[in-house]
């Protein structure tokens, strides 16, 4: 209680593709009739705690869309409490009444690119640029949804939110370039860009059209340059995410990159080279008429406090300002709370809120809700106007479950996917080394290789950037392939913290002969 239990896939992305999540729940109790060899497993100690991680998943099911799965893992009666059991009635009837509201899209979209995980050598890497972010913003306060890069090119329809943050977005392919360009560069949308972008095409360098999709040009600092930013405008909504004026960098990612702002506005800079490092950037189109916001962040940091700042920038609703985990898809909204004390929960409008718990209105036609949480509660409301709430209550749970016919499903796929560079993946298929003559990617193919030891040219003037010669090779045979488990740190806070495996960013290009 307390922690995120953050989402180990991108969640919103299976509804998106017409497919169920369902997560699987399998808090220890103390009810335990005897002793089990289960060292992964938190304990729940009081009833009041596994109530709070229940109501935490059942919150997170109603604002992504996606199921839960209560497991008694070594069946040793963990669950042998009535008071369980009539939790999961109500919540069970709860989902079943869910389906008579109207599904919403997130006001804020978080992108991950499973393609550019290859790019990645060290665990630690993946760890500062994909979950640490994830962390920030399930604690931001925001309407969010997490989907795969992907989606946007390989799905017709694709929610429409007001903030997109691209967290690994490196491998921009000539399909993805024209569906950021025609879907998102339009209605004020802003766009934020973690650490870098446009990186490569199928693996060549395509850094100089970064431009294209991020609208601002970047370029990799000089060798061996050090992250950390200083904020030169303090007053700008978005730099005050960072109070102390400046982001510290304890990453050493090699290699980092700078921004050329053109008319744009710098709000930050690498401490060590003065190179723009934090820029926004007012865009406007002039073949559409359609004007967007850029934001580059050349560090991978990325806090709360900056997500709800973009989200306020890009006109989307802050919930909340507490950090706690907020899950909220209108109707639905669930607060787990870290540390005790007063709550406040900013409504849109003149809204209702009904508490699912105590089954009593909080508040009638207000603009805020205030309650006071001890640590590690969860409180699951059901928030709108009075009339909407009704419905969804007085609803028939048997008419909503039964059906004459099994509705139509609706296709979500384009009709040009067979175009697309890279068709949608299938699970059994797969491109190895060996069979890379037979397979219809490009000349170009990455692989992850092990950071070595640099060895710098003392010949080349200073600030001129060293490239390799890609004739130094490591052995890969005989090495051992370490197994999830070997990898991941498991902690009793519902939260995986992956193993220190080096924090260096290394890339190594081969080309096919």
């Amino acid at each position: 209680p307390g922690g995120s239990a953050s989402f180990p896939v991108p969640i919103d992305s299976f509804a998106l593709n017409g497919k169920l999540f369902v997560s699987l729940e399998d808090f220890k109790t103390s009810l335990a009739n005897r002793p089990e060899p289960d060292q992964n497993n938190p304990v729940m100690r009081t009833p009041q705690a596994l109530e709070s991680v229940h109501l935490r998943g059942f919150g997170a099911g109603f604002a992504h869309y996606s199921g839960v799965c209560w497991s008694d893992l070594w069946g040793n009666g963990w669950l042998t409490s009535a008071s369980v059991w009539q939790r999961a009635k109500m919540l069970r009837d709860l989902q079943i009444r869910s389906m008579a509201a109207p599904s919403t899209d997130p006001e804020v979209a978080v992108f991950i690119d499973e393609r550019a995980l290859g790019y990645l050598v060290a665990t630690k890497t993946f760890s500062s640029l994909v979950q640490q972010v994830r962390e920030s913003v399930l604690r931001a306060g925001v309407s969010v949804g997490f989907y795969l890069l992907s989606d946007l090119t390989h799905r017709e329809k694709f929610p429409e939110s007001k903030l997109y943050v691209f967290l690994n977005s490196w491998d921009i392919r000539p399909e993805l370039r024209s569906a950021i360009k025609h879907r998102l560069h339009r209605d004020k949308k802003v766009l934020f860009w973690a650490y870098a972008a446009a990186l490569f095409d199928s693996g060549r360098e395509t850094l100089e059209r970064a431009r294209e999709v991020t609208g601002i040009a970047l370029k990799p600092q000089p060798i061996f340059s050090k992250a950390g930013t200083t904020i030169l405008d303090r007053r700008n909504p978005i730099a005050q995410a960072f109070s102390n004026g400046t982001i510290p960098s304890d990453h050493n990612l090699e290699p980092t990159y700078f921004a050329i702002p053109e008319d744009g506005q710098v709000l930050g800079e690498y401490t060590q080279t003065g190179l723009p490092s934090f820029v926004v950037r007012d865009i406007q189109s002039e073949e559409k008429g359609q004007s967007w916001t850029s934001v580059f962040l050349g560090e991978p940091t990325v806090n709360p406090a900056l997500i709800r700042s973009l989200a306020q920038r890009a006109g989307a609703h802050v919930w909340s300002f507490n950090d706690d985990v907020i899950h909220v898809r209108a109707p639905f909204l669930t607060i787990h709370c870290r540390g005790e004390g007063q709550r406040t929960i900013a409504l849109p409008g003149k809204w209702s809120a009904y508490n699912l718990q105590t089954k009593e209105w909080a508040v009638v036609d207000s603009t805020n809700l205030r309650f006071t949480s001890p640590d590690g509660a969860t409180h699951t409301f059901l928030v709108g106007t009075t009339d909407d709430i009704r419905k969804i209550l007085e609803a028939d749970a048997k008419s909503l479950l039964k059906m004459t016919e099994l509705p139509a499903r609706e296709s979500n796929v384009r009709i040009d996917v067979s175009n697309f560079d890279v068709p949608i993946m299938r699970l059994d298929e797969w491109s190895n080394e060996g069979d890379v003559e037979d397979s219809s990617i490009d000349s170009y193919y990455f692989k992850p290789q092990e950071v070595d030891d640099y060895e710098e040219d003392a010949s080349l003037a200073p600030g001129t950037i060293q490239r390799t010669t890609g004739r130094r090779r490591q052995e890969r045979r005989g090495r051992r392939k370490e197994s999830f488990a070997d990898q991941v740190d498991f902690d009793p806070t519902g939260e995986e913290k992956l193993k220190d495996k080096g924090e260096e960013l290394n890339i190594l290009f081969r080309k096919r002969d």
